[in-house]
């Protein structure tokens, strides 16, 4: 904690933040002070003529003037009312002004720490973590008289002045005045590192003090240092490198370095002002990032690199007022867009914003971003623009986004440096970054992401799982389909390999449904889980295009055209359609998305897609309902299992027995699969064959011709389209029925036999088989 004067600067703090209005009024602010909600007060500003209440106290005890725009904390708040001080600072914390205002706000005084000795250039290298050589070659070296000298050069290395630093904990520099021996004399104040501009080049960073200076040298960056928050001066503006366009001005925790440069820059009127864009870092300032990365030059400059790329600019306070609404508009704007440009497929404009405490991608076009700078502007003149004003705008964003660079967009998964980056969905917009053995939530994420409206985020992760486990869920028997289908999940995640269209087939009651739901919320979790087959390939398109994962559900069969198109998004083979309102514009679409097909019977006959499938059979489930819900004790196994509980307590509260229903709704299940098998003429013929036997066995030519001789005796339409026209068809019409048989006692088996593992289908009579006219073998 920050001690002055026997005061815990601190404890100040935390006394206005407990009790804001009390402190406030202690402090010296007179009129009432009103609720405002979430913990605010507010009142009238007592430093300008304030006719609507603009003055806000904020629940962390700190103010803020929305009409003229002073902020801060009780502190500078005091100082400015009760010393005249308008810009507070550190220098303005003197020991009579500290000690009244504790006394106002009830903080006792402690006695004052034992005096730290005076450092070393040693101490102050270890303070930095640089070596002493490099330190001593920038001028850095041990004064006579305690402490260590720290040199301002001009462009051409001339020595300018000196400043000491005495320890740790004596953070203000004293200036040495001209009768010191060390020191060549002058009053004037520097930037420190001018002569280090010559030395490197690329972006500018101006930093507070000359610690980050030395850390920014070290890594290779272009840095010079102002001696405080608020005392950079118009006229250092000259110093700047000359064609300058950008600056990016270190922002330390609740510091104004950024505005003041932008402010003197404003001043200083040049014909070709660089823009200031504030640079805040995960940490306070360089010190302590150097420290966080274990002196890793390449992490700084990589943790360097990202704030760049999601700097802000800063524009001078008294600029905005003056604009028009389409002019601040764009100021505001460009004030908060961290990049615009287009995206690759179609030229869609787009702006990557900070928007709250992450980093959004939103197509200029779009409500989100329209809402976006509304809320921006609103905040800046308590209005709201015009119509007009807003469309002119986001014309001119469009406009300079032409200008940018090509960019391609993923869903849900993107590489980037190396690392691999799942968009977690969030309102945040932050993702997971997985790296090999690692994995982290990064919070400000590179726009390599666009996002639709379905998308859900992921649940958060917990370390430590199984992936093996979630075949308690998804009824797979065989281990090889365990294995591929666990493959598949997680290559699921890697967007620049193609992944092989996943085909999920089974009998009714496999859950075939259930399970291509589930691995949707693994991959890709959406409001719409299961989709259904597009009428159109503008409809597929834009299915693919919208999902990082496309379940399609309960398909029978595919025309040619799907089958196309989905051999071309395993591979990213591209293609393309008319963009809507345009004679000669085209959308490109190259996808590469994870495609789940679900079915009775496997609806991929093209060799091409099956080359490019994974087959994966799934087994009926047959648990009695007692057992998945053990708190309604009743036998029966029912593929609406969820129903049959809900059924069985109300026909309870209705005046029946549970088993009363039970019984009905058996019946009516029974009733169903009697009427499926009296619709399909081969399901007819193949239970005609088992009135006249126990047991079948054969390939599926020998059943179809089996078949066929039924079919004559019993006078079936052979020339209906439900017929298999094909030996290959006939195992397909066999599985479609599978379920109905079994459940009208014909139990249905498929197996490979011999060396040659010839495909063999076993038909065996069961219990509950009927025969109309009575049994030849009972």
């Amino acid at each position: 904690m920050t001690k002055s004067a026997g005061i815990d600067i601190e404890e100040l703090k935390k006394t206005a933040k407990r009790n804001p209005a009390k402190s406030y009024r202690e402090a010296g602010l007179t009129g009432e002070l009103r609720p405002d909600g979430g913990g605010r007060f507010k009142g009238i500003c007592p430093f300008h003529e304030d006719g609507n209440p603009s003055f806000t106290i904020f629940p962390d005890g700190k103010f803020r003037c929305f009409g003229c725009g002073a902020a801060g904390s009780i502190i500078d708040f005091y100082l400015r009312k009760n010393r005249g001080v308008q810009d507070p600072g550190p220098e303005d914390l003197d020991h009579d002004a500290l000690l009244d205002l504790a006394k106002r706000l009830g903080v006792r005084p402690r006695q004052l720490e034992a005096a730290e000795p005076d450092w070393t250039l040693k101490d102050y290298a270890d303070h930095v973590l640089l070596p002493q050589n490099t330190l001593e070659r920038w001028g850095v070296c041990d004064r006579n008289g305690g402490g260590v000298l720290i040199g301002y050069f001009d462009e051409g290395g001339q020595l300018l002045r000196n400043r000491v630093r005495r320890n740790r904990k004596d953070r203000k520099w004293a200036m040495l005045g001209p009768n010191e021996p060390d020191d060549p004399g002058g009053e004037s104040s520097y930037l420190y590192g001018l002569d280090h501009l010559a030395d490197t080049d690329g972006k500018l960073l101006i930093v507070e003090g000359e610690s980050d200076c030395q850390i920014a040298w070290h890594c290779g960056l272009r840095a010079v240092g102002a001696p405080g928050q608020k005392n950079f001066k118009a006229a250092w503006v000259d110093d700047l490198p000359e064609g300058m366009q950008t600056v990016y001005v270190l922002r330390e925790e609740n510091g104004k370095l950024p505005e003041t440069v932008a402010e003197k820059i404003a001043e200083a009127d040049l014909p070709s002002a660089p823009v200031v864009r504030a640079l805040e870092l995960p940490t306070d300032d360089l010190l302590d990032l150097w420290r966080d990365t274990e002196c890793n030059k390449r992490k700084l400059c990589e943790a360097v690199d990202e704030a760049l790329a999601t700097s802000k600019p800063v524009f001078a306070s008294e600029e905005l007022p003056e604009l028009t609404q389409t002019e601040a508009l764009l100021r505001l704007a460009e004030a908060n867009t961290v990049e615009l440009f287009q995206e690759s497929s179609d030229r869609t404009p787009f702006a990557q914003v900070i928007d709250g405490d992450g980093m959004a991608v939103y197509r200029l076009r779009s409500s989100a971003f329209r809402s976006w700078l509304l809320r921006h502007y609103r905040r800046a003149r308590n209005e709201t623009p015009s119509a007009s004003a807003t469309e002119r705008a986001i014309r001119q964003l469009e406009a300079e986004a032409g200008a940018g660079e090509l960019r391609d967009l993923e869903v849900r998964a993107a590489w980037h440096n190396d690392a691999l980056l799942i968009d977690r969905g969030d309102a945040a917009w932050s993702a997971f970054r997985v790296t090999p053995g690692n994995w982290e939530v990064l919070t400000r994420t590179p726009a390599v992401f666009r996002r639709h409206n379905h998308m859900q985020p992921y649940p958060e992760p917990i370390a430590g799982g199984n992936l093996h486990d979630i075949f308690d869920f998804v009824p797979v028997p065989d281990d090889r389909d365990r294995l591929l289908l666990l493959t598949w999940l997680v290559a699921g995640f890697n967007p620049n390999i193609p992944r092989p269209v996943l085909l999920l087939t089974g009998p009714q009651g496999s859950g075939k449904s259930t399970v291509a739901r589930l691995l949707r919320r693994l991959l890709d979790p959406s409001a719409l889980e299961l989709i259904r087959r597009p009428r159109d390939e503008g409809d597929l398109l834009q299915a693919l295009a919208h999902n990082h994962c496309v379940p399609f559900d309960n398909l029978t069969s595919l025309p040619v055209w799907v089958s196309d198109i989905l051999c071309s998004t395993v591979t990213r083979v591209g293609t393309f359609k008319r963009k809507l309102y345009s004679d000669d514009e085209d959308v490109v679409y190259r996808l590469q998305r994870l495609v789940i097909l679900n079915g009775i019977v496997n609806m991929a006959q093209r060799p091409d897609l099956l080359d490019r499938s994974l087959h994966v059979q799934l087994e009926r489930i047959d648990q009695p309902v007692s057992t998945i819900r053990p708190q309604l004790q009743a036998e029966g196994s029912f593929r609406m299992a969820d129903f049959a509980l809900w059924g069985r307590a109300a026909a309870e509260a209705l005046g029946y027995d549970q088993q009363d229903f039970i019984d009905a709704y058996t019946g009516s299940v029974e009733a169903r699969h009697e009427e499926a098998i009296e619709s399909s003429p081969f399901a007819t013929a193949v239970r005609e064959l088992m009135a006249t036997m126990y047991e079948w066995e054969g390939t599926s030519s020998e059943l179809l011709a089996a078949c066929e001789k039924i079919a004559e005796t019993q006078r079936l339409d052979t020339d209906a389209k439900e017929w298999p026209g094909s030996a290959r068809w006939a195992s397909e019409r066999l599985r479609e029925a599978e379920v109905n048989l079994r459940e009208t006692g014909i139990a249905v088996e498929f197996e490979r036999k011999g060396e040659d593992r010839k495909r063999i289908i076993r038909l065996t009579r069961t219990e509950g088989f009927e025969v109309e006219h009575g049994d030849p073998f009972a």
